[in-house]
């Protein structure tokens, strides 16, 4: 693991990833021609109400879902701009995945609860922008409480749920390839080989769209949470920092140095690079063989899990639950940041409290969590107000400057009832 520093260039802040190409323990390294693996990684603030789950991508448009259930996503063309859309008109339903098969959106609709429920199917022609139902759709069945992945690989989209996994030429006719017992899996495709993994380290391996299932060992019991296929390997990654590489089209596989034991809550590809995104926080981190990896200390997105990357014409692009988006790309520009994020002094239940965050070219702020009775002036950054619950509290702020990129940074502050020692009101310039 190598981390780099962060320069300032004209008062703001880049972060390059540098991969290192060396060759590494048994399977293959793979040597770079005319590649830069050099990226640039920035952060936008999106909304504050925005959760974002999951993000794909396809004809341009980047689409991401609601972390909590909705008929809403959200669509953009270049990372920065986006729009929210209603897939559905029922505010009831719950939008489950979006996929893309090079000529439309398919988006998987849930609806009703318990025996009641039901699915739908939506497509768009458009880019994600409008959204029409699918009729006479016909499926092994309506029970569904959540989806797993959805996806189009080799001629057929794939969708993996609670009710296990379906495949469809059309979107029209479903047909279950389900694995007794087993759903939910995140899937993977490449090289005519679909791999699903999930819970306890399991593996599933399928060379003909699901019709038979074969289950490699993985090696491990940890959670796998993502895997994606690429420069002629798949890579899995999972909880524990569990990181793991098959160059036999998924057959067998090999367990990798991470480096950490963060969680690793996904992996993507996309310009001949793999990127894994590191659970707290949003980090990185970039590997051209799924061998050797360079970490970054780069923007927090956010403050929980379900973070997801994709690439596509704009680069990388990320979504995270703490309600923000992070383009990666070269040539973006580079973000404000509130230096060093120290724990900001401790209040009292029922006196006055105020801080004033500050960041070099940051011309806005945002923040997600702030203790109860506390609000946030987002033109000059003065957190204030009077607390009205006591205990400890983490609260994530986030500066933007003028091109509206920015970075969370992380707080923790400890609300103490009356009695406690006396803590006066402070101005703290973060830099």
């Amino acid at each position: 693991m190598v981390w780099r520093p962060v320069p300032k260039i004209n008062g703001l802040k880049k972060v390059k990833v540098i991969l290192c190409l060396l060759p590494l323990f048994c399977q293959e390294p793979l040597q770079a021609t005319n590649f830069d693996p050099s990226l640039t990684f920035a952060s936008r603030w999106v909304d504050s109400g925005w959760g974002g789950r999951g993000i794909s991508y396809g004809g341009g448009s980047y689409v991401s879902l609601q972390l909590s259930g909705s008929r809403s996503i959200m669509v953009t063309q270049d990372g920065v701009n986006w729009s929210t859309v209603h897939v559905s008109a029922d505010s009831s339903h719950r939008v489950g995945g979006c996929a893309h098969d090079g000529t439309r959106w398919l988006s998987v609709v849930m609806g009703g609860v318990g025996p009641l429920s039901y699915l739908l199917f939506y497509q768009s022609l458009d880019g994600a922008m409008s959204w029409q139902a699918v009729e006479g759709v016909s499926t092994p069945s309506t029970l569904m409480t959540h989806t797993g992945d959805f996806l189009y690989a080799g001629g057929s989209w794939v969708l993996s749920s609670s009710a296990g996994i379906w495949t469809s030429s059309d979107g029209v006719n479903w047909t279950d390839r389900s694995v007794p017992g087993v759903g939910g899996f995140s899937l993977g495709y490449g090289n005519g080989v679909l791999v699903g993994v999930g819970g306890n380290g399991v593996i599933y391996r399928s060379i003909d769209l699901g019709q038979s299932w074969t289950t490699p060992a993985s090696g491990t019991t940890q959670t796998l949470r993502s895997v994606a296929y690429g420069n002629g390997r798949f890579v899995a990654v999972g909880e524990g920092g569990v990181l793991l590489t098959s160059t036999d089209d998924g057959a067998t596989w090999v367990s990798q140095a991470s480096g950490t034991t963060a969680y690793l809550s996904a992996v993507t590809f996309g310009n001949g690079v793999f990127v894994v995104n590191r659970d707290p926080g949003m980090g990185l981190m970039s590997s051209y063989d799924g061998i050797v990896w360079t970490s970054a200390s780069g923007p927090s997105l956010g403050s929980a899990n379900h973070r997801s990357l994709v690439y596509g014409t704009a680069g990388f692009v990320g979504v995270s639950s703490g309600n923000s988006v992070q383009s990666v790309s070269s040539g973006v520009p580079g973000w404000p940041g509130i230096a060093g994020a120290p724990t900001p002094p401790g209040g009292t239940v029922g006196t006055p409290y105020s801080i004033i965050l500050s960041a070099t070219g940051a011309t806005s702020f945002a923040a997600i969590n702030l203790p109860p009775g506390l609000t946030l002036n987002s033109a000059t950054g003065q957190i204030s107000g009077t607390p009205t619950t006591a205990g400890t509290f983490t609260f994530y702020a986030y500066a933007s400057n003028t091109e509206g990129t920015g970075s969370y940074s992380t707080f923790s502050v400890t609300m103490s009832n009356p009695g406690g020692p006396p803590t006066p009101s402070l101005y703290r310039d973060w830099e």
